[in-house]
This record gives structure tokens, C-alpha cells and sequence, in this order.
């Protein structure tokens, strides 16, 4: 449904509307002029939601009149009602506020907190009154309508003080016509409601929860109805755009304050009538105790057992029913005539009945208080009209003169089952809430690294165009700021990951000689640049062939070592390799990392591994960082098998280590850094080398104008890139053509397939999310091509979504190799060198 409003005539009525603080009620006084109104619209999950939530207050409301009506008439009664009023009050303000954030219109809002809040004294008051209304019982004509008028008239104050609460780029104005049907409405459905629940649902004899539940149905709509009938009357006429809304609630932190009094009342009520089941059952196992100790006292036995609000019985040694309750009778139907004499077995559904006997039999042999149906097991009964509903027993042992008899009380705990239901519900809904956490961290790594591709690729080809010194300090400090940008994204994803345990650790073959050689190169000249001594040692028995995650092993060693080199002025950095333990094939392996930098103080040795924890406030502002780097370190030593620890001295240096367990492994491998092309590992975000103001190097650049063994002169590789982004292109193109690749772009992957139909490409680039057909889809329309030569071409991802997920759906949909962005010069002269088979510059 759309809502509309209509422009103001002056400045000074714009101006008047930003600053006050409560929004005076104003009828439209003419046809609006629809070229000047707000057009809004619903979001109908969060419509139906507030009808929902209307509803749910309006049942849990009603529960606590169902307590406080067994309540006995004094102080507990009315301190029932008044949290039930509440309760139901808050329900009605909430329903209000969510059917608000329902609504979306194109201009800035806000809610005044203090008009916010004010608005819920009329649906509390409300709620009270309408509760108190239906406890009366009154069901004449008169005090009918009266009730629902006052309750309708509470709804439709609440209702417009809220509305007043608005900030925004626009007036408020009502249809007065609509403005007075919708009171009407909130009249007729409230008189309709009191109606049902003190006459005509008492008069039908309809089930307890039957007549539960209509009843909280026709009050929820009463408030539902008056909301988006007065909705309808609101037109919005356009403000000045140019001001801005005053401070108030924004809808987020809106959301949340409702979500937190929804979640204190309805948890309030709850655990009241919660509370009050379990004193009415601890209150049947003291008349237990009583009966026992009374047992020729027929007169009071009598009185207690009807004042018990659970059903009791009396069984002899061959099931009969020897004495009945109230209670019994009202909730299963019979009358005490009906039940004396009769086994109690027909209380029961009639495939349960036939183990009763062996029951019975073994609480006579063994008489003891037993309780049955609670947490461990499910009892069911059935009552007179065949409704079958679940129970809790209570058993205990009765000497009479006429020998053992068995009291048994049942007590009904289907609204019980409600609850645990819910609480159920509640847990999935925390679950649906983890999942969309992972979405939203997907969601930003993507949007991150798309702008990330562009600042870090334009600025590597920056570097080799050419520039003068000033211009290359100025591109060099633009890398050095995007390296720690992707150095700090990578450890927030990589702890969401943790958390959300999402992140594994692989079991990939690797030489472990060569993973730390080409970590001691990277860090060296780290060390060398700050004038430190870097040196490394690795013990004899140390096995080079392992079995195990080589990507995140270097990742501890380079946290750990960068730390050191970081946190050390002058001197030194050395980090050892040692066997601590082996196994058979398994081998628990040992990495020191000491330096002579500032030292820790060894009170703060307890927050080291602490997420977002730093040892000194001062130092992070000297040296940067999260202080996440050390917790992720932590988690992964732990996910390997292994520990983490620190041996320090302020002033004099640290001594950090970790362990990990690896198995051997047997096989020869070639390149420790590189899984299988079939299955390359987990994506993540390295910043790439220096890059160099000149022509690309390196041993993993491809060659510009590649030469045969002839010597002959051998065409570019034909490069075909899927991608919709056009900085993306840009950048990908830019890199690719640099490393002597002829390269096409499809803006789709419609365009991709399209453009493979029609030209041989050596290797394909393709992303992921794009519009038309996304990457994944073309890939498995590519890989379903009759062509062999077609369907077989290699299909690199190049996408900005980097989790595991991603990875995974990329490999199944058959694509070759998975690249992340930022795109580098070096991991793509990897792919080219891997998947055209070409050898590496000399």
C-alpha cells in the first residue's frame, strides 16, 4: 500500500517541523496535489510481524487473566492484571512501532525518544483497562460499549502520539474521513473482542485454547486494523530536503528498544505464569504430604483434594476410582458420578491403555512418590471429547482402612509444550541469525575487496608507468596504507570465521623447508629495513615432507614474526624450528619467535590472546593494530592440536612460541605454497610484494611475447574476461595485457557463453556475481557444451567473494582455480604460468 503526501507552501513551516520536538495533529483541508506527495511502502514481512506480535501480547495477556481468575481475589490478582495490562500495552506500542518500520518512505526519519516513550502510556493503560474489562465478566449492552470504546480510543491515542513522535523531511497531515473510520474501526473491532471473549465464546463451550485463542485474535486485529486504517488517512507532504532530521531515534536503534521491551514484558509474563504453574504442582505435592499424614480424615481429605488446581484421583490396587476433584471433572469433562468405579485407564488415548496394567502393578510392588511425563518422557491423556493432550503425573502411596490406595495428580501442560516450543523457535531464530551473519560478512568482504581491486591494481600499474621520485613516494605510501587496509580485513574475517566456525583447517602434502624459506626471505628484508638482525634455525630432527594446513602456518609465523620485527627498535629477531614429539606418523612440531624489542609486563600476559585486547593503549597508537592478530594466532595453534604462549621481560625482549601437529607425509612435493590445481586452498588476502616502478619481474611473470624453442616469435594467449565491473575490467585488462595476454571482455556470463561460441580462448576469467547469468551459471553451461575443446578450456575465478563457500560452489560448478581480490601481478602470473603451461621469465 502506498501513502502520500503533500508539499508545504512556505519556509517557515519547513523550518518549524525540523525543530519541534512533537508533531501537532493537522487534517488535510483540500485535495492533496499528488505531484507533491511522499509516495511509502510496506515491507509485508515486518506488516505481518506486527500483526503477529499484536496477537502473541494479546495471547500471553490472556494466559495471565487465566491465572489471576484461579488467583485468589486480593493483592496477587491485581498485581497479575497490571502485569498482564503491561504486557499488553507494550504489545500494542510495539506492533505500532514495527508496522513503522514497515513503512519506508524516500525522506530521512527518526522518533523524538521522549514522544516515543510517552506514546506508550496510552497502550499500557489500554491494555489494563481491557483486561480488567474481561476479568468483570460484563456483557451488557451498555458497559460493551463503553469497554471498547475506551480501549478503542486508548489504541487510537497511542497510535497518533506515536505518529507525532516522527521526524522527518515531510508534514504530516490526515484524511479526516479516514482519520474518524479509523477510531471507528479500533471501536466496533474492540466492543467486537469484548463481545466473543465475556459472552459468546462463554456461551459455546468451545475449548479453553480455541476460545484462547480467537479471543487473542480478535484483539490483535482491533489494534492491527486501527493502525493501518489510520495509516491510510496519513498523507506526507514534502519537506525542505536541504534540512536534515533531528536527533532521535534512527529506525535500527528503533527496532531495538522494541525488540528489548518486547522481550522484557512478554519474558516478564512468561516466567510469571511459568512461576505460578510450578508453585500450583510444588502446591499438589504438599497436599500429597498432607493426605498421607491425615489418612482417617475423610472431611479434610475431602476439602483438599478439591482445593488442589491440578486433577487428582484415588486409585485402588485394581485401578478403580475411588474419589475425584473439581478440577478433574473440568478437565476431562466427566462428572464424579461418570468417573467412580471406572478404571483410570480411560483416561488415556486408547493405544496407550493396554500397558497400564503393568503400570499400575509395578507402582503397588514398589509404592513410592513418582513423578512421570516431565522432562524424560511424554504422557498423554485424552478427555471425554476425544482431545488428546499431554500431562505430567504425580504418584504417591495413600494408606486407607480399606488398604494402599494411589493418589495420582495430573496436571495438563500443553501451554507448558507451548513455551518449550517457542523456546525452540527462539533457538532456530538465533541459528537463521547466525547465518545471516555470515551472509553480511560475505556480503562486506565482497564490497571491500571490489574497491580494494581497483585502488591496489591501478596503483601496481601506476608504479611501472614511469613516474618521478616524488610521484613514487606518493604511489609507494598509497600501497603500503592499502597492504595494511587488507592486512586488517583479513583478521576480521578470519575471527568471524572463528566464531562462527566456519573456518577448517586442510590436510594438504607441503615441504615445510621450503614454506619457511620463502618466509625468511619475506621477513628479512622486513628486518633489514628497520636495521635488525634476522636469523633462523632449524633442528636436525625436524621432518621437511608434513601432512597438514601450510597456509595458516604461515600465518602464525608471519603474525608472530612481524610482531617481533614491529615491536623491536635494535637488535635482533630469530625464530627456531624444533621436534617436541613423534608419533608413528604423527609429529608435534615447535616454533620460538624471540626478539630483543620492548618486552611485555608479565601481568598483561592473561590479555595477550584476548580478542581486541593490546597490552598498552600507548603502544597501539605508536606501532597500529587490533588486537586480533594474537587471538587468531591462539584459535588456529589450538584447531592444529597445538598451544600458544609468551615468555617475556619489559625492556629486555620477547620469547613467543606455538605448537602444531602435522603427520608425515609421503609424498614428494614440488611447491609447498600451491594445493592441486583440482583444489586450491581456502582463499586469503596477502598483500602483494613491493611493486616496482618498471617492467614486471619476478619467476612468476609471464612473458611478453613469448618465444618457441625455435625461436620463433609465438602469438599472445587469447584471454577471455567475464567480469560486469568496470573498474574491475580496468584493472584485470590493465594487469593481463602488462604480462603479454591478448585479453576480450563479456560483460555477463550470457555474454561469456556467447563470445566462447564464437572465438577460441586459451583460459577464461570469470567472475562471480554478475547480472544476466552469473559466473557459476556460465561455467556450467560452459562445462555442458557438446565441444570437447569448449567445454574443456581452463576457467580461472577472479572474484571479490572470498569465503570458503564461494570457493567451493566455483569448484563444483567445474571451474580450474579460484583468484581473490585484490587481483596481484604475482598470484595472477601464477595462474597463467599453471594453466597455459608456459615457462616462467629466465
Amino acid at each position: 500500500m502506498a501513502l502520500h503526501a503533500q508539499a508545504g507552501e512556505n519556509d517557515s513551516r519547513e523550518h518549524t517541523i525540523m525543530d519541534i520536538h512533537f508533531q501537532p495533529l493537522s487534517f488535510l483541508t483540500g485535495t492533496p496535489d499528488p505531484s507533491r506527495l511522499y509516495v511509502g511502502q510496506y515491507d509485508p514481512g515486518l506488516v505481518a510481524l506486527s500483526i503477529a506480535i499484536a496477537v502473541f501480547a494479546a495471547y500471553v495477556s490472556l494466559l495471565v487473566v487465566q491465572l489471576s481468575e484461579q488467583a485468589a481475589p486480593g493483592r496477587s490478582r491485581r498485581m497479575l492484571l497490571i502485569l498482564g495490562g503491561i504486557g499488553f500495552g507494550v504489545g500494542i506500542w510495539s506492533m505500532h512501532f514495527i508496522g513503522m518500520l514497515g513503512f519506508s518512505l524516500p525522506c530521512n526519519i527518526s522518533y523524538g525518544p521522549w514522544a516515543t516513550a510517552l506514546s506508550m502510556v496510552p497502550g499500557v493503560l489500554a491494555g489494563i483497562y481491557a483486561l480488567r474489562f474481561i476479568t468483570a465478566g460484563q456483557s451488557r449492552k451498555r458497559d460493551l460499549l463503553l469497554g471498547g470504546t475506551l480501549f478503542g480510543g486508548g489504541i487510537g491515542l497511542m497510535h497518533f502520539t506515536g505518529m507525532a513522535a516522527m521526524r522527518m523531511d515531510a508534514y504530516l497531515r490526515y484524511d479526516p474521513g479516514l482519520f474518524t473510520l479509523s477510531i471507528l474501526v479500533a471501536v466496533l473491532l474492540s466492543i467486537s473482542a469484548f463481545w466473543l471473549r465475556t459472552g459468546v465464546l462463554g456461551q459455546l463451550r468451545l475449548p479453553g485454547q480455541i476460545s484462547l485463542l480467537l479471543s487473542a485474535l480478535v484483539l490483535g486485529l482491533a489494534v492491527s486494523g486501527m493502525h493501518y486504517t489510520a495509516m491510510t488517512a496519513a498523507y506526507f507532504e514534502i519537506g525542505n530536503l536541504s534540512q536534515t532530521v533531528s536527533n532521535g531515534f534512527d529506525p535500527v536503534t528503533l527496532s531495538l528498544v522494541i525488540g528489548l521491551a518486547v522481550f522484557i514484558m512478554i519474558g516478564m509474563m512468561l516466567i510469571t505464569v511459568h512461576r505460578e504453574s510450578q508453585a500450583r504442582f510444588e502446591s499438589a505435592g504438599r497436599i500429597t504430604e498432607l493426605l498421607e499424614e491425615i489418612k482417617g480424615r475423610e472431611v479434610l481429605l475431602t476439602g483438599l483434594v478439591e482445593s488442589t488446581p491440578d486433577a487428582l484421583f484415588t486409585v485402588d490396587r485394581s485401578g478403580r476410582i475411588k474419589v475425584v476433584n473439581r478440577r478433574a471433572s473440568e478437565l476431562f469433562g466427566y462428572t464424579k458420578e461418570e468417573f467412580i468405579g471406572r478404571d483410570i485407564s480411560m483416561l488415556l488415548p486408547e493405544r496407550l491403555r493396554s500397558g497400564h496394567a503393568a503400570h499400575l502393578a509395578s507402582f503397588f510392588a514398589a509404592p513410592r512418590v513418582r513423578q512421570m511425563g516431565s522432562q524424560t518422557s511424554s504422557l498423554f491423556a485424552e478427555d471425554k471429547q476425544g482431545r488428546e493432550f499431554p500431562i505430567e503425573v504425580a504418584l504417591s502411596p495413600y494408606e486407607t482402612a480399606d488398604g494402599l490406595m494411589c493418589i495420582a495428580i495430573l496436571r495438563d501442560i500443553t501451554e507448558r509444550k507451548l513455551v518449550e516450543r517457542e523456546l525452540v523457535d527462539a533457538k532456530l531464530a538465533a541459528e537463521q541469525s547466525s547465518r545471516a551473519k555470515s551472509e553480511f560478512l560475505a556480503t562486506m568482504s565482497h564490497e571491500i575487496r571490489t574497491p580494494m581491486n581497483g585502488i591496489i591494481g591501478m596503483n601496481t600499474m601506476l608504479l611501472q608507468s614511469g613516474l618521478n621520485c616524488e610521484q613514487q613516494d606518493y604511489a609507494h605510501t598509497i600501497q603500503h596504507s592499502a597492504d595494511a587496509l587488507l592486512v586488517l580485513l583479513n583478521d576480521i574475517l578470519d575471527i568471524s570465521k572463528i566464531e562462527a566456525g566456519k573456518l577448517d583447517i586442510e590436510q594438504i602434502d607441503f615441504d615445510l623447508y621450503t614454506l619457511l624459506d620463502h618466509f625468511a626471505q619475506t621477513l628479512t628484508l622486513a628486518a633489514q629495513q628497520k636495521g635488525l638482525e634476522f636469523s633462523f634455525a632449524i633442528s636436525a630432527n625436524v621432518p621437511r615432507l608434513l601432512c597438514g594446513d601450510p597456509g595458516r602456518l604461515r600465518q602464525i609465523l608471519n603474525n608472530l614474526t612481524g610482531n617481533a620485527i614491529k615491536f623491536t627498535e635494535a637488535g635482533q629477531v630469530r625464530v627456531e624450528v624444533e621436534t617436541l614429539a613423534r608419533n608413528g606418523d604423527s609429529v608435534l612440531l615447535k616454533f620460538i619467535v624471540s626478539d630483543s624489542g620492548i618486552g611485555i609486563p608479565r601481568a598483561k600476559f592473561d590479555r595477550l590472546f584476548q580478542q581486541f585486547s593490546q597490552v598498552d593503549s600507548s603502544t597501539t597508537r605508536t606501532h597500529g593494530g587490533t588486537g586480533l592478530g594474537l587471538a587468531i594466532c591462539k584459535r588456529l595453534s589450538d584447531m592444529m592440536g597445538g598451544d600458544i604462549g609468551v615468555e617475556s621481560e619489559q625492556g629486555k625482549g620477547s620469547r613467543f612460541w606455538f605448537t602444531a601437529r602435522f603427520t608425515l607425509s609421503q609424498q614428494v612435493v614440488a611447491d609447498t605454497l600451491d594445493t592441486a590445481p583440482q583444489r586450491p586452498a581456502e582463499p586469503h588476502l596477502e598483500p602483494d610484494p613491493e611493486p616496482q616502478s618498471g617492467p614486471t619481474q619476478g619467476s612468476a611473470a609471464v612473458q611478453t611475447g613469448p618465444i618457441s624453442e625455435a625461436g620463433e616469435q609465438i602469438s599472445p594467449p587469447q584471454l577471455l574476461l567475464v567480469e560486469d565491473n568496470l573498474i574491475n575490467q580496468k584493472v584485470a585488462v590493465g594487469l593481463l595485457k602488462k604480462l603479454g595476454c591478448q585479453v576480450d571482455v563479456a560483460n555477463n556470463g550470457q555474454e561469456g557463453v556467447d563470445a566462447l561460441e564464437q572465438k577460441r580462448y586459451d583460459l577464461v576469467f570469470m567472475d562471480m556475481q554478475m547480472p544476466v547469468m552469473s559466473g557459476v551459471e556460465a561455467t556450467r553451461a560452459i562445462r555442458a557444451a557438446r565441444d570437447k575443446a569448449y567445454r574443456q578450456i581452463p576457467i580461472v575465478a577472479m572474484t571479490a567473494n572470498a569465503m570458503e563457500e564461494d570457493r567451493q560452489a566455483c569448484m563444483d560448478a567445474g571451474m580450474n582455480d579460484f583468484l581473490t581480490k585484490p587481483l596481484s601481478v604475482q598470484r595472477i602470473s601464477e595462474a597463467l604460468n599453471l594453466w597455459l603451461e608456459l615457462p616462467p621469465t629466465p
